[in-house]
């Protein structure tokens, strides 16, 4: 039986044209919206990270991490402005940081280019493009943009730079939500600016506070130990004096005594380091003065090192204390010297002038200091040695600190106290096998450096020998050697424990004492107490006063109207002879 083929069906009705366009307009927007959700998903999750808490390392990595995932890309780099020295990677994605160099910010190349103008780049053909950078060709990169990365100030903070290891271009829908993306980043670097700057001045508190408890401590040692040398010292050289020139002790006692004055320099430079050293200052040359010390310590060096010195013959005063400079530049040499291993090497010191811009200021150990002359005197030691390890660097100047076999790890401690005792700051450049600069600077002054001192001792002044003296110190075996040398200079001693007792014994023979010798530091009555009271008694009555520690400290605070002469303990018998000279 055959079948009847279906009629044919007429063509479908042609579809208007205005629903051809309502339909495609309709689809644009269904796909706009969903681009716009899409992004405004990737721009929530990149926010959500940004406002989340962490380190600043850690959140760069997150952050491109994110951007890696939201737009596919092989290659996600943060590059930070770093001023002349151009573009340094912050982090990265798919780059080894190590092995990355960008091309300054004055050079070539798409990253220096956007930094530098402010615009957006795009390439879609990587690997013949001249202007992506190595790094990018060398990971095989086939399209890559680049986005100035901007912060809240003026200035641009760096470049974000993504890569696709394929050949799919990034869109300008992609463009514009990265440019979009790239101020919460720059705002990002600014808070690891911000951070890293807060914990630098955390640290500088730190070593602030832990300088100034060392100081207290070592100051308060010092005094002390300066002390009990007093009556080390005293009574080793009244032994001396008193032992016939042949007697069997003799040696010994002057090996003791040796050694207590050795004990004495140590507490010395504890008083150097803390810029508390007993030390006049007056006008002083300081490139002849370098140059004689430098020559001077070239007799102790290796037979292998070489020393060269260069010394501007312009004037350089300042207003110094010869002997601390030239220890300063003594240890200095040394340090370079011990830094250079057989067969050969090298130590040149230099000095010359500097304006005050052109010190450095800000870093270890500088602290806070800044110049208040227009003009320095910069000392400089440079060495071809073995440098300074980046672990050691931040603890050279720490008292004790010695990265060498032999030495008391005083050396560099005592330069920096010797250093800001004269309101100058020090600075240190250092490569592991390259060597090491040590540049000192000291403020210039406008005057005549004046002759040097003859040095020798006075000889007792004008306060008789026979008259009365009243000494009052509270350590027993310290008054006890005291009263000896006074009396070994022909004195008459009244002695007393402490200021209260001192002017208590003063009161019955305020007209036969001649002068009086006070300690500062004393119970019930200290010296300056006790001199008050007992010049209320008996104006104007000559008086030594004796401290442990530095002259600054025990007479800085007090007017210079009461005019007593300061005596540093551990004080030797010359020494006291000299400041009974100085008696008005």
């Amino acid at each position: 039986m055959s079948t009847r083929p279906p009629p044919p069906q007429p063509p479908p009705a042609a579809e208007p044209e205005e629903t051809r366009r309502l339909r495609a307009e309709r689809a644009a927007a269904v796909e706009a919206m969903r681009a716009a959700v899409r992004d405004t998903t990737r721009l929530m999750r990149l926010f959500a990270i940004l406002n989340e808490p962490a380190a600043p390392a850690e959140m760069f990595d997150r952050v491109l991490a994110t951007l890696s995932e939201l737009f596919m890309a092989d290659v996600v780099a943060l590059l930070e402005s770093a001023g002349d020295d151009g573009l340094r990677p912050l982090a990265a994605i798919g780059l080894p940081l190590n092995q990355v160099t960008w091309p300054t910010a004055a050079g070539g190349g798409y990253a220096a280019e956007v930094l530098r103008g402010g615009t957006v780049g795009t390439t879609s053909r990587a690997r013949a493009d001249p202007r992506v950078e190595p790094c990018l060709v060398d990971v095989e990169a086939e399209t890559a943009v680049w986005l100035p990365v901007a912060g809240d100030g003026p200035d641009r903070r760096g470049v974000l730079v993504l890569a696709r290891c394929r050949p799919v271009p990034f869109s300008r829908s992609d463009v514009n939500l990265l440019q979009a993306m790239s101020y919460r980043i720059g705002r990002m670097i600014d808070r690891a600016h911000d951070e890293q700057e807060r914990r630098k001045l955390d640290l500088q508190l730190q070593r602030a506070e832990k300088a100034e408890s060392l100081g207290r401590m070592a100051g308060a040692v010092a005094h002390h130990f300066n002390n009990m040398l007093a009556a080390v010292i005293g009574s080793l050289e009244l032994a001396l004096q008193d032992l016939p020139a042949d007697h069997r002790c003799r040696p010994d006692v002057a090996r003791a005594e040796e050694a207590a004055r050795r004990a004495a320099e140590i507490s010395g430079l504890l008083l150097d380091y803390l810029g508390q050293a007993p030390a006049s200052r007056s006008p002083t040359e300081i490139g002849q003065l370098v140059a004689a010390t430098a020559r001077r310590a070239e007799a102790g060096l290796p037979r292998h090192v070489r020393l060269a010195v260069k010394v501007d013959p312009a004037p350089m005063i300042a207003l110094a204390n010869a002997a601390q400079i030239a220890q300063a530049v003594i240890n200095l040499v040394k340090n370079a010297a011990e830094s250079i291993d057989p067969p050969a090497g090298e130590v040149r010191v230099s000095a010359h002038l500097v304006p005050a811009a052109a010190v450095p200021r800000g870093g270890p150990p500088s602290g806070d200091w800044q110049p208040r002359a227009p003009d320095y005197v910069c000392v400089e030691i440079v060495d071809n040695g073995c440098g300074i390890r980046p672990e050691a660097a931040d603890k050279i100047f720490d008292p004790f600190f010695s990265s060498k076999a032999v030495g008391r790890g005083l050396g560099l401690p005592v330069v920096l106290g010797i250093v800001r005792a004269h309101d100058g700051t020090i600075s240190v450049q250092s490569s592991v096998q390259s060597g090491t600069k040590v540049r000192l600077f000291l403020p210039r002054i406008d005057a005549p450096a004046p002759a040097a001192p003859a040095g020798a001792v006075p000889a007792v002044g004008h306060v008789a020998r026979g008259v009365k003296v009243l000494l009052a110190d509270d350590e027993d075996i310290v008054r006890r050697t005291a009263e000896l040398m006074l009396a070994k200079l022909g004195y008459e001693v009244v002695t007393a424990a402490d200021g209260f007792d001192a002017v208590e014994r003063f009161r019955p023979a305020r007209d036969d004492v001649g002068f009086v010798v006070l300690d500062l530091t004393m119970p019930r009555m200290n010296g300056w107490d006790a001199l008050a009271a007992v010049r209320a008694l008996r104006p104007g009555i000559p008086a030594i006063l004796t401290s442990g520690y530095d002259e600054a400290r025990a007479l800085g605070s007090h007017p210079a109207d009461t005019s007593p002469v300061f005596l540093h303990k551990p004080f030797t018998f010359d020494e006291l002879k000299a400041a009974i000279a100085k008696l008005d």
